[in-house]
């Protein structure tokens, strides 16, 4: 599940690229919300802070009502919020849609570029779940419940829930989940360690 950059419209950027361009201007001027230190909206930011070598000043939320309400007040410029808490906000003109920050576009939000169409290839951020089971588990244990979530995945009716979600399922073989897991937290590690150098 991608998150979508949200700025307050009278920021005056309508692409990434512009939001890009003033945070560089103004290393430590802007900021952006967050639902909680450690979740996925700061590491959103976070790791969009690295990929565009900006300087935005993370400002926690107790969740993701605040930080949108944030957002909309102009207390802040910028969230990296999901993209069905704030479909209904973009809709109406409260907050503006930059990017999703994901490989592909939305189904949710079909009209917003991915933030590689939109000037940043190297950022990518998602939300994900997989299923985890204990380590000693038969291979065929796992092989079976592996494929039977894969025709779960690809039933029509999950297929609507998950693109009213703004979801996309992957179809991993268990390796390959282990390997992109791997990946996630070396990532991840990168940005929380940043993140806290600069808060010290």
């Amino acid at each position: 599940m991608p998150n979508v950059v949200l700025v307050n419209p009278s920021l005056g950027v309508n692409t990434l690229q512009e939001l890009v361009k003033i945070a560089k201007a103004a290393p430590g001027k802007y900021n952006y919300a967050s639902t909680g230190v450690g979740g996925a909206t700061h590491l959103a930011g976070e790791t969009f802070k690295q990929a565009a070598g900006v300087d935005l000043v993370h400002v926690p939320y107790r969740g993701a009502g605040p930080a949108l309400t944030a957002v909309i007040a102009n207390e802040v410029q910028a969230y990296f919020g999901s993209v069905t808490g704030a479909k209904g906000y973009v809709m109406n003109g409260q907050l503006r849609a930059l990017a999703v920050t994901s490989l592909i576009r939305s189904s949710a939000m079909p009209e917003v570029p991915t933030s590689g169409e939109a000037g940043l290839p190297g950022y990518e951020f998602t939300s994900w779940y997989g299923l985890l089971a204990p380590a000693k588990t038969p291979p065929e244990i796992i092989a079976k419940i592996h494929d039977q979530i894969r025709e779960i995945l690809q039933s029509p009716e999950m297929r609507q829930r998950l693109d009213i979600e703004g979801a996309e399922p992957v179809l991993s073989a268990p390796d390959e989940f282990r390997d992109f897991m791997e990946r996630e937290i070396s990532t991840l590690t990168v940005a929380l360690k940043n993140a806290q150098g600069e808060n010290k």
